[in-house]
């Protein structure tokens, strides 16, 4: 009896999960929630946005879906020449229809006032609250617009002061402004080009028949605009070069004249903030996006579309990608032809193209808790904004945003320290450097008076130092212990530092200079140069030093120096030179002194520096390298008895023999694998055969 029941017990629950698991599944998404890193990798996330409900409106090929102030929703149905308006709760409200052609855009004011971009009728439409006609907006002014130029709206907006903005996506020369009273004034936001310079050295020899073949350099055009609470204009375009915007969505570069999307202040200027890790538009992929709408919250969130892949990039006032979702396909929640975003409260409405459904979306408790943070940061409610980004990071490790929101808390709390290592956990150096900054001033106020002792003491120990050299260097008998004199060999490099032609002549007549003095000179200059490429502080090196090639940077250094004895020494062989491969070898190591005295010295000041003040550990650094260049020139002047005119020439010949052995050392390696690849594949044939 009892195992009947046990068997009565699992069966019932068998059919439980059964009945749960196609629920389950029916339920999941069909897209993919992610951000990128600061490399670029994609890192998966919680869904920020669920689908909430699709709406088969029966549209025909719908152009745009805005929201007004109550939440009203506006579709444009290009098809079928309407705009169709429903309520908050989806309900239909109206349908404006029988006036228009092709309408592509809408837009309503807070007094209910509807402005439609009637596309085919080559004009604004301008209705009142009720519907009704109060006028058609036309740009006419013969001394702006060309002769031939053809009125084709795609999008409108109208900002507080009553002032109409359209885009055009025929037209080239930025977005269309209109006064209140519908009188055209101007363009503003045009795109500004830059030619090719070759292409403009050609056009100088070009005939007038060829120069009016040549493609014309023209501003890129605008596909759709948007404004925000405070009046600035979003306007994206997909006409940017492919190569151009994946070249520099890769290598971080945000030039305005090539992001697809543009913030407009009144004066048409570019004001978008693009600090995240990569500038606002897209995916990190080739092709990249095609950008086509955007949709602005009150709080500075905003969403890019992309209708290459159908997918909606979120970013925050800072250019930070937020979240990204969307994909192709058939099934609740993917698109076929996703062409229109807008948000509805914390609600965003998806517009497909293809079959003219309304998809919308809402946020699940992640995406909630992300639009709260950056709402209660910017309500300047920090210690509310730190505690979300902590819940958030509970959710989500992988957010670098949260980190990122969480530094910012605690930098406008004071806790700059704080700030500072969650700054250097998602690589924002810039943000990283105003935190230390602040964090530097609070302990030089703590240590105020030992601050001008240890500048003393730095420069007592600099003088005692220098004096302690001009002594030893001045003592010409040499003593009888090697280690002595080879100490005294090795300080002598000071000595030719400052006076170059009398310490080289006396490296090579006198013997002040020795081969291991030399080895030893080289080997600290390398440890100088190692430590500045993997020293210093965050601000100036922030690559984490496990990530450095040793033998890469050794390279580096060693090559060059290898190079230039070899090439030198072969090149004044044969144009009466003097110096032997080992004076010449043991010049250059002397002439590396400076590296030794400032680079170390350089990079330790970099770590009590800030962002802005890095030019002068970069200028100490330039003067070493510039100083030893000059020690080189001159000791191969000294030791190969050249005249100045002589010696630059031989410099220059030096620097291009450098260049053909490396050449040669190139190809000696590439035929050295390949013979190697061919006895590794007669070795594998003769086993295989045998």
């Amino acid at each position: 009896m009892l195992h009947k029941r046990i068997f009565a017990f699992f069966g019932a629950m068998i059919i439980v999960a059964a009945l749960i698991m196609p629920l389950t599944a029916s339920a999941s998404e069909p897209f993919t929630t992610y951000t990128y890193s600061y490399n670029g990798v994609a890192k998966i996330s919680p869904d920020a946005f669920y689908t909430l409900d699709v709406l088969d409106l029966k549209l025909s090929s719908p152009g745009a879906v805005y929201v007004d102030s109550n939440e009203n929703i506006y579709i444009a149905d290009t098809g079928n020449n309407a705009i169709v308006i429903l309520d908050r709760d989806f309900s239909h409200l109206h349908t404006i229809s029988g006036m228009l052609s092709r309408p592509s855009g809408v837009f309503a004011t807070n007094d209910g006032d509807v402005y439609i971009a009637d596309t085919d009728n080559n004009r604004i439409l301008h209705l009142n609250s009720d519907y009704e006609f109060v006028r058609d907006i036309i740009p006419e002014h013969p001394t702006m617009l060309p002769d031939d130029y053809a009125f084709r709206p795609h999008s409108v907006v109208v900002d507080m002061a009553g002032r109409i903005y359209s885009v055009d996506r025929s037209e080239k020369m930025g977005v269309l402004q209109f006064n209140p009273a519908g009188e055209f004034t101007g363009f503003i936001g045009a795109q500004q080009v830059r030619a090719n310079p070759i292409d403009l050295i050609w056009r100088v020899f070009s005939t007038p028949e060829q120069r009016a073949r040549m493609l014309r350099h023209v501003p890129t055009e605008y596909n759709n605009i948007d404004i925000d609470e405070r009046g600035f204009l979003y306007v994206t375009t997909d006409a940017i070069s492919a190569i151009d915007l994946y070249w520099r969505m890769v290598n971080k570069i945000p030039e305005s004249q090539f992001m697809p999307l543009k913030k407009l202040n009144p004066s048409g200027i570019d004001v978008l903030n693009r600090n995240g890790f990569f500038p606002p538009a897209g995916d990190i992929a080739n092709p990249p996006s095609r950008n086509v709408d955007v949709s602005i919250r009150p709080d500075g969130i905003y969403s890019l579309l992309d209708n290459n892949r159908n997918k909606i990039f979120t970013y925050n006032d800072n250019g930070d990608l937020l979240h990204a979702f969307g994909t192709t396909g058939t099934q609740r929640g993917s698109f076929q032809d996703l062409i229109s975003i807008a948000y509805k409260g914390d609600t965003l409405l998806a517009l497909d193209g293809n079959n003219g459904s309304l998809t919308v979306f809402a946020p699940t408790q992640y995406g909630q808790k992300i639009f709260s943070a950056i709402s209660s940061f910017n309500n300047l409610d920090y210690e509310q904004a730190t505690r979300l980004w902590h819940e958030i990071l509970s959710m989500n490790s992988n957010l670098d945003m949260a980190y990122l929101g969480i530094a910012q808390g605690n930098f406008f709390e004071g806790n700059y320290r704080e700030a500072m290592n969650n700054f250097r956990m998602v690589n924002d150096v810039w943000e990283y450097s105003k935190a230390f900054r602040f964090y530097r001033n609070e302990v030089a106020a703590r240590v105020l008076l030992l601050i001008p002792i240890a500048a003393g003491l730095f420069i007592f120990a600099a003088v005692r130092f220098y004096k302690f050299a001009g002594a030893v260097n001045g003592n010409i008998e040499m003593p009888e212990s090697k280690v002595k004199r080879l100490g005294k060999q090795i300080m002598y490099s000071i000595h030719t530092c400052i006076h170059p032609l009398d310490g080289f002549w006396d490296i090579k007549r006198e013997g002040r200079g020795s081969l291991p003095a030399a080895i030893i000179i080289n080997m600290l200059a390398l440890f100088a140069f190692i430590f500045s490429n993997v020293g210093g502080g965050y601000i100036y090196n922030p690559i984490n030093i496990v990530s450095v090639n040793i033998i890469n940077t050794v390279a580096n250094f060693m090559l060059p120096v290898f190079l230039w004895c070899v090439a030198n020494w072969c090149l004044t062989t044969l144009m009466d030179g003097e110096g032997t491969f080992k004076q010449v070898y043991i010049t250059t190591a002397y002439s590396l002194t400076p590296l030794i005295l400032i680079l170390p010295a350089a990079t330790i000041l970099t770590y009590f520096l800030s962002l802005e003040e890095m030019f002068f550990p970069t200028f100490f650094m330039t003067i070493a390298y510039v100083w030893m260049a000059i020690l080189v020139f001159l000791g191969m002047l000294t030791i190969h008895d050249y005249t100045f005119t002589k010696n630059i020439v031989v410099t220059i010949l030096t620097l291009v023999g450098m260049a053909i052995l490396m050449f040669i050392a190139m190809l000696f390696f590439d035929l050295f694998l390949k013979m190697i690849t061919f006895f590794h594949n007669l070795y594998r044939e003769w086993n295989f055969r045998t």
